[in-house]
């Protein structure tokens, strides 16, 4: 499925308070998966793709959720049917700690091969259309000492069943640089959307198998103080981040090396002495 999105479209309308931001964040997904990449199982069957081919609009297989232990006020969704998650972080900590809340959609495919072509190395594309909306509040400002934020939309592409991640495009950042110090209680929002359509390329091997994971990522460095960010980019799909398109492209095997050959039909009179003539050249890539 393809959303054709206006810029804010999925959001709340603006300006919004603070409170409906924390308001968004009251629900809680239990946390699925580990941070670390680990041995992963293939959900349904892949998508082979053929060298020479691209493959279709690939369509999200699953979701996985993680977020702190401890963090009542995280959320995590996902909308599978429509390529699509959400995160957030809205929690009010009375100590110096970090929170972070992630889901990550996945789709896998296979590069197809014959029993005499297995494990050749062919040329992949990934092309993406990715897109992300979410809010952020900076609320019970009182003094410095707010910490930090981050949110970030990163795609991976990793070997199966290994799960190892052989390439990583990080596709978008937000990561306020100044910290800021309000004198009196009050209270800021502000909006960050965007949308990325690339590709990128990798080496892979014919009859593997393999996955594509577009992650949303939301972290929260909290100080000892009473001021604290809110970020909120869902629930899916009212907000987060998604693919509005996927597609892979396998290449060609590369030509195997060998010796050209090449037929002289010239012929040299040989007169004797130290006489030198070239017969033929050819240039061998």
């Amino acid at each position: 499925m393809r959303h054709t999105m206006v810029r804010g479209s999925r959001g709340l309308p603006l300006p919004l308070a603070a409170t409906c931001l924390l308001a968004a964040a009251s629900a809680q997904t239990t946390s699925l998966a580990p941070s670390n990449p680990a041995p992963v199982t293939l959900l349904g069957t892949p998508v082979v793709v053929q060298p020479g081919t691209k493959s279709g609009p690939l369509s999200a297989m699953g979701c996985e959720e993680d977020s702190s232990f401890g963090c009542l006020l995280c959320t995590t969704s996902c909308d599978v049917d429509s390529n699509w998650m959400g995160a957030g972080v809205a929690g009010v900590p009375l100590v110096a700690t970090t929170r972070f809340s992630k889901s990550s959609l996945f789709t896998d495919f296979e590069v197809g091969a014959t029993p005499q072509t297995e494990e050749n190395l062919v040329p992949v594309s990934i092309e993406y259309d990715v897109e992300w909306l979410g809010q952020w509040a900076l609320v019970q400002v009182i003094g410095g000492g707010i910490g930090s934020a981050s949110a970030e939309v990163t795609l991976h592409l990793q070997e199966l069943p290994s799960g190892a991640i052989l390439k990583t495009e990080k596709l978008h950042k937000e990561e306020p640089n100044d910290q800021i110090s309000i004198d009196v209680v009050g209270g800021g929002v502000w909006v960050d959307s965007g949308a990325i359509q690339d590709s990128f390329v990798a080496l892979l091997r014919r009859g593997r198998q393999y996955r594509i994971r577009l992650t949303l990522e939301i972290r929260v460095v909290y100080a000892l103080s009473s001021s604290y960010y809110v970020l909120v980019y869902g629930p899916a799909a009212f907000q987060g981040a998604g693919w509005n398109s996927l597609s892979v492209t396998v290449g060609e095997d590369p030509p195997k090396a060998g010796v050209a050959a090449k037929s002289v039909d010239d012929f040299v009179a040989l007169t004797g002495g130290s006489v030198t003539d070239c017969l033929a050249t050819h240039t061998i890539t």
